[in-house]
């Protein structure tokens, strides 16, 4: 068993971050897309379209 940890312990570890993250996405995705949209609206805002063309 000690043998199967070491070699396969680091892709458990990988595996579960992995589901975390895909798990907290889903949960806050409407949240994340609209805190992303506000930023690029205020960064052209900002910039007064300027980089838009």
């Amino acid at each position: 068993m000690k043998s199967f940890l070491e070699e396969y312990g680091l892709i458990i570890v990988a595996a579960i971050v992995v589901l975390g993250v895909i798990v907290f996405a889903s949960q806050f995705s409407d949240t994340i897309v609209d805190a992303i949209d506000g930023l690029i609206g205020t960064f052209t805002d900002q910039t007064s379209g300027i980089i838009g063309g």
